[in-house]
């Protein structure tokens, strides 16, 4: 397969709109060891996630895909050394293409989006969480996860 060419990427990055919806993200802030050995698999518990303010199921779960859930011990497993549930982004953003019908994929909010929208509390303690490791040894991620009801 040829690799595609420039003049392709430039038309699809032309038709491409970022969409801002109305659906939550839940942010969660992973340091993960550069080592992986370092890491071990954490349990990041729902109970993290809850009260979702106007989630419609009786189960209160927050539907996480790619990640295993533990329904004995109502929690994910996630392999870091440690993390943070930083709550909720009032918006998610999602791609879209006019002529390609009813196509659209959220995209993940870029670091400095997250920080802006964070409540104080939450800004004050992420800055903590981040200065609590050695940039040298951690890599920082944030997984996000938007809600589908």
């Amino acid at each position: 397969m040829k690799e595609i060419l420039e003049k392709e990427k430039r038309e699809i990055k032309r038709k491409l709109k970022i969409v801002k919806t109305e659906q939550p993200t839940f942010v969660v802030s992973l340091a993960v060891h550069k080592k992986l050995e370092e890491n071990e698999l954490v349990r990041l518990r729902c109970r993290h996630l809850l009260p979702i303010e106007g989630y419609p199921y009786e189960t209160r779960v927050l539907p996480i895909g790619g990640y295993v859930y533990d329904h004995s011990k109502d929690s994910y497993i996630i392999n870091c050394v440690d993390y943070l549930a930083l709550g909720f982004i009032p918006f998610s953003c999602k791609l879209e293409m006019d002529g390609v019908g009813q196509w659209n994929s959220y995209v993940p909010l870029s670091l400095s989006i997250i920080r802006q929208n964070l409540e104080l509390s939450k800004k004050k303690e992420f800055e903590k969480f981040r200065n609590k490791y050695d940039k040298n040894q951690v890599d920082f991620q944030n997984i996000q996860f938007i809600s589908s009801f």
